[in-house]
């Protein structure tokens, strides 16, 4: 396998969703349903894996983002209800209806589109309407058209309308903008059952919803983040203790003493002042190892943080290996996120040192970096390094 990789131990994402889990029901939310966000490949943590665990550990459904996400797990074997949260073009309804994927319909032209297409081939899609209530992304408006549109779509024979959903954009901010669109989404809801629409899946939180919002998770809740055991923000409660379980590392590759005034890497950018140990790594931004933190992004080496030096190049990276650091040689194994020993690389630093946020960081670990799936300390699974 390739010196340069990611462990994903799947026994601490069980342990994620039975956390999960026991919050709802103390919260008494024992009706509502865990839909596992397994979109961009699981986070980057890998979504056949992931979902398999998450199910095996309570989920009752997943979620993703495009339909080719939906159309891959179902050619792993994975059975388990999936739903589309984003727009699927019409003409790919029949293939959605042939995997027997939930799609998401965006607003009134989407919703015939999508009814004609079914209708040439006779077929019939299970959907839920996306409602807009502050997220100013997709979505019919929660107000009379709304519910006028939602009425025709629940007439229209090629749509079995088992759902309506909204997203919160700023539940890890802003309370009161958070509760604004609690109170639109209900009303909305309300409104459509007196109407005769008649939904069995309405849903709202995410992550920060869950944390922050119980009183919010309805029918069905839709952890992301928190299911790879990070917190949206710093202000978000604590109140679901789960733990992230991705570890990424590499092995050196060289190390050498270079001489006062030698520099380091592209543009010479580091120059050491003195003798100093410098250990090549085989990791660099092409694997998604950020180039922002070159010259001052720190990874682990014997538990000890180690910074590097000079700029982070497109397949290795270089390394500051302190004087009183024993044992430091070629192979010896490098920690880019993650913990070993009393020390960790988290990924809210990476996220904060490039002003982003953990989704991009984990997302950004390019396929090329291969997979090692653990239960505890087993190896279970491994993905191959991408081929070309």
């Amino acid at each position: 396998m390739r010196p340069n990789w990611v462990e994903i131990n799947l026994q601490e994402l069980e342990q994620n969703i039975r956390q999960i889990r026991r919050y709802l029901d103390l919260h008494g939310k024992r009706r509502s349903t865990i839909s596992a966000v397994v979109k961009a490949d699981a986070y980057g943590h890998g979504a056949e894996m992931v979902a398999a665990s998450a199910l095996r550990a309570g989920a009752d459904s997943l979620s993703v983002a495009f339909l080719e996400e939906a159309l891959v797990l179902r050619e792993r074997g994975l059975d388990a209800p999936i739903m589309v949260l984003g727009w699927t073009p019409p003409d790919m309804a029949a293939a959605a209806v042939d995997s027997d994927v939930t799609l998401t319909i965006v607003s009134p032209e989407h919703g015939r589109a999508v009814a004609r297409e079914l209708g040439k081939c006779g077929r019939r899609a299970r959907v839920h309407l996306k409602v807009e209530t502050g997220m100013g992304r997709l979505g019919i408006p929660c107000d009379q058209r709304g519910l006028r549109w939602a009425e025709e779509m629940n007439c229209l024979d090629e749509l079995q309308m088992e759902g309506a959903f909204t997203h919160f954009s700023v539940a890890d901010e802003d309370v009161a903008f958070t509760r604004e669109q609690i109170r639109r989404f209900r009303r909305f809801a309300r409104d459509l059952k007196r109407r005769g629409v008649n939904l069995s899946a309405v849903h709202a939180c995410n992550s920060a919803g869950v944390l922050d919002f119980p009183e919010a998770a309805l029918d069905v809740i839709r952890p992301g983040l928190m299911l790879y055991g990070v917190y949206p923000t710093e202000q978000t409660s604590r109140s679901v203790p789960v733990r992230p379980f991705l570890t990424w590392k590499s092995r050196i590759a060289q190390i050498k003493t270079v001489a006062p005034g030698d520099g380091i890497s592209y543009g010479r950018t580091f120059i050491a002042d003195a003798a100093t140990r410098i250990a090549t790594v085989p990791c660099g931004y092409a694997d998604g190892y950020p180039r922002g933190l070159s010259n001052r992004g720190e990874v682990l080496v014997q538990g000890r943080r180690c910074r590097i030096a000079g700029r982070v190049c497109m397949d290795q990276l270089m390394l500051v290996i302190p004087p009183d650091l024993d044992g430091v040689e070629a192979g010896t194994e490098v920690t880019l996120l993650g913990r070993d020993g009393e020390e960790e690389i988290t990924v809210e630093e990476l996220a904060e040192a490039m002003n982003t946020i953990a989704h991009e960081i984990f997302t950004g670990i390019a396929k090329r970096v291969p997979r090692e799936f653990r239960r505890g300390e087993r190896v279970i699974a491994r993905s191959e390094v991408l081929h070309f």
